[in-house]
């Protein structure tokens, strides 16, 4: 794979996160426990031999960036391998902030031009998924195609506003791209992965700059979706799963769904990766239950204490479950202190909150299962005493 580089994309604020995204950008955000969203494109990248990566940021950089670090987990700290990040900077004539996702890989065109290079992987640090690069890499090259995209299959009922269509032949040539639109044009929506041409995607950006360096400069909506059918453009349908996880409440359903065993993220055959000298991880001792203790339906971190009910909830590393409290549809974080007599329903609460006494979270649901019960969040750092209510 020495002819292949790949810029990940996690710049993204995350919006519709509320607290959370106040301390760090999406790709940031934990999974599963103790992984975060970002573990999963470099764990692809490292199984797939992509030996070339460059990440670009913009939004509140610092947890991230702890997390990589030099990428070493993942195996990019090798003397055949590199691993960079590329932010925002300050320049002699310019200040360098990026508008938009064309816009930050046209800033950063230099890491692309190194001689040898012939392809260009553009991800998204935001979606959960496993997948061989290679498998993506041959089908674009035995299509000889100028840009391939990677495609999933959605019932166009279930599909998310943000999503763009692909309209593919049965050959797999696309037709046309639509960003966004108004109502769904067909089950096959863009992963956000793209394969492309090195020397097409330098032209592309060219071509399609806006002449204000300050407007908006968008991959989707103003290079491919114009351009696509111009172009040898491929389409590669991935069957496995792929989460998008677009605001607050699919990410708390996301992991509702990890904790009562309907989503299978993990697979022996293709390990995620994780930075185990954040928080410390490498070194906690192993989750510790207290004869009390009731856990059912739950994932259970390393460095845990539980001493109260845990119901269909995922817990970070060392968060603390005092005596006489319940958990119950929660997504918990790291180091969080949950004390005695403490009552939390259907709430997400962020890294080193403490839930005092008696203190109460969130609102227990009805015998309904509704979907769209409301979804409390705890702030990073907070304390909470008395009832917090839910959003």
């Amino acid at each position: 794979m020495d002819r292949v580089a790949a810029l990940i994309l996690a710049g993204g604020r995350g919006g519709d996160f509320g607290p959370l995204s106040e301390h760090r950008t999406k790709a940031a955000f934990p999974v599963a426990g103790h992984y975060r969203v970002i573990d999963f494109v470099l764990s692809n990248l490292s199984h797939s031999g992509i030996r070339q990566l460059d990440i670009i940021i913009q939004y509140l950089p610092a947890s991230l960036m702890d997390h990589v670090s030099s990428g070493r987990p993942w195996d990019f700290d090798m003397a055949d391998r590199h691993l960079r990040f590329m932010t925002p900077f300050v320049g002699i004539r310019e200040t360098r902030w990026f508008h938009g996702t064309a816009d930050a890989i046209a800033k950063n065109v230099n890491l692309i031009k190194q001689p040898g290079i012939e392809e260009v992987l553009i991800l998204s640090g935001e979606h959960v998924y496993r997948m061989d690069y290679r498998q993506l890499l041959s089908h674009h090259r035995d299509r000889n195609a100028d840009i391939t995209f990677a495609c999933v299959e959605i019932p166009p009922e279930a599909q998310h506003p943000r999503f763009g269509n692909v309209l593919a032949g049965e050959d797999g040539r696309i037709a046309a791209f639509i960003e966004k639109p108004l109502r769904p044009q067909g089950p096959l929506v863009s992963a956000g992965i793209y394969c492309f041409k090195r020397d097409v995607l330098l032209d592309l950006l060219a071509t399609t700059a806006p002449d204000d360096p300050n407007e908006e400069f968008s991959l989707a909506k103003h290079v491919l979706e114009p351009f696509v059918d111009r172009l040898n453009a491929q389409s590669w349908l991935f069957r496995q799963p792929w989460y998008y996880l677009a605001d607050l409440r699919e990410y708390f359903h996301f992991h509702m769904d990890i904790a009562e065993g309907r989503c299978q993220l993990f697979d022996e055959s293709w390990d995620v990766m994780t930075s185990f000298s954040d928080r410390n991880l490498g070194f906690r001792s192993p989750a510790f239950f207290h004869p009390e203790a009731r856990v059912t339906n739950s994932l259970v971190s390393p460095g845990c204490r539980v001493g109260g009910a845990v119901n269909n909830s995922v817990l970070s590393p060392g968060v603390e479950v005092g005596r006489g409290s319940m958990v119950d549809h929660c997504v918990i974080f790291h180091d969080v202190k949950i004390s005695e007599g403490a009552q939390l329903h259907y709430a997400v609460v962020d890294k080193d909150a403490v839930i005092e006494p008696g203190g109460r979270v969130g609102q227990a649901a009805d015998s309904s299962g509704n979907h769209d019960h409301p979804i409390a969040v705890v702030p990073k750092g907070h304390r909470v005493g008395a009832e917090v209510g839910a959003a």
